[in-house]
């Protein structure tokens, strides 16, 4: 699991870095909301943990744009404690709230509650995309949008990897039999130029001469 700290306090943002990393997280570390938003594009990102006073931006505007592109938990942390401050924290977007000072092994308690709900097999998201596995359905824009059975088996191989290339061959595997296109490779082309049209022509990413991923 791979999470974006946004904390210019060096002292507090290593402390959490160090301790995520001693529990088996993969984690980023940035200090503005600028490489904060480098890091969402380069990076899947599984979720944010968010400092509420930061040099370069206005908090409250960084939790929408970062929903925006992708719906993803974000635990908000801050010094201020009111009540007011923590519902303009939930009521902004944000998913939790910790207010500093904070013991390290509640934050990961937080990070792993708010996370269950983005685990494979469940719902998964891709900027304005949303993808129930279980009920096969995918939503843009909060819009119900039409894939084919074979369009959804391949988006879900992707999607259950994702961050993984998906070879041609073992794309075109999922794709063969029922419609007779046992050996038309250009088959699969069509199916992937379908749900770009549907889901973005970003969706699905190609690596020349090795196949196809999706990195949420």
């Amino acid at each position: 699991m791979h999470i974006l700290i946004v904390e210019d306090t060096h002292d507090i943002g290593n402390a959490m870095k160090q301790y995520l990393e001693a529990c088996g997280y993969s984690v980023t570390w940035v200090t503005t909301l600028k490489d904060c938003y480098t890091a969402m594009k380069q990076s899947h990102i599984d979720c944010v943990v968010l400092d509420r006073m930061l040099p370069d931006g206005e908090w409250i505007q960084a939790v929408h744009e970062i929903k925006a592109y992708k719906n993803i938990p974000i635990i908000m942390e801050t010094a201020k404690s009111q009540i007011e401050n923590k519902v303009e924290g939930f009521t902004s977007g944000a998913d939790d709230y910790l207010t500093k000072p904070f013991d390290l092994q509640e934050l990961e308690l937080r990070i792993k509650s708010i996370t269950k709900r983005n685990e494979p097999g469940d719902i998964m998201y891709w900027k304005d995309v949303t993808i129930d596995l279980d009920k096969k359905q995918i939503f843009r824009n909060d819009t119900l949008v039409h894939v084919t059975n074979k369009e959804f088996v391949i988006i879900g191989l992707l999607l259950l990897n994702h961050g993984n290339v998906i070879s041609r061959s073992d794309l075109m595997e999922e794709v063969r039999g029922e419609d007779g296109v046992r050996g038309k490779d250009n088959k699969l082309d069509v199916y992937i130029s379908t749900i770009r049209r549907k889901l973005g022509k970003e969706f699905i990413q190609t690596e020349k001469w090795f196949g196809y991923r999706i990195s949420l």
